[in-house]
């Protein structure tokens, strides 16, 4: 049952780039293959990453103390472990207090799992609603997958120069499937004038951090 899973999230997200041709995230910190290891042996082995974990993200001007913020990032990963185990609700439980509390990546992964269907039901709108939370952090993933939702009209009235401008943002934060869709934008005039010197630039920078999909349209301008 479990290879059958990966294979249909497999094809979901292959769908995903196929009919949209956009790069959405997952969630916001995806795990290295050692962590993917140590997480089968031992969930408590998980590294913190202060850089992107409670630390520089949300809060807002409530910045727990050191002691609670070891419990909160430690609660952070384990939402994480129970993700990539696709326990999606028990990922709900752990990231959901952490999202109304105010961190911005537990906010991103929220919408992406109402996004997604993960465990609830689709709900475009919870989507967005977390998602702009998010944002309002200036949180780099939640800019994009917004950007995208306005783009497809996906729970959203389709307003390409908004999606544009969340894309932009996005890559100005270097966010890599940012600089994907920045490029794509460009390229095929998605909220702006097409500029092959842009898309190409923003298409590279894809490719160089190893945005697969990017090669592609990268080859169509070379």
């Amino acid at each position: 049952m479990g290879l059958l899973n990966i294979i249909r999230d497999l094809c979901i997200s292959l769908l995903l780039f196929l009919v949209f041709g956009t790069a959405f995230a997952e969630i916001t910190f995806p795990l290295s293959a050692a962590e993917k290891t140590r997480a089968q042996e031992q969930e408590e082995e998980f590294p913190m990453n202060w850089e992107k974990s409670t630390v520089s993200r949300g809060f807002g001007n409530s910045i727990p103390d050191l002691a609670e913020r070891l419990d909160l990032a430690q609660q952070f990963k384990s939402g994480e472990v129970a993700y990539f185990f696709r326990n999606y609700e028990k990922a709900m439980s752990l990231w959901l207090p952490l999202a109304e509390s105010g961190l911005a990546d537990a906010q991103t992964n929220i919408g992406w799992i109402y996004q997604r269907g993960l465990g609830v039901e689709i709900d475009l709108q919870k989507a967005k609603f977390w998602y702009l939370k998010a944002v309002k952090q200036n949180h780099s993933i939640a800019q994009n997958n917004l950007g995208a939702m306005y783009e497809h009209g996906l729970g959203v009235e389709q307003d390409n120069k908004l999606a544009f401008e969340y894309y932009r943002l996005a890559a100005k934060s270097d966010y890599r499937f940012a600089y994907y869709n920045l490029g794509s934008a460009y390229l095929n005039g998605i909220g702006t004038k097409i500029d092959k010197k842009a898309a190409k630039y923003w298409l590279q920078k894809a490719v160089d951090n190893k945005v697969e999909q990017a090669n592609k349209l990268l080859r169509n301008i070379n």
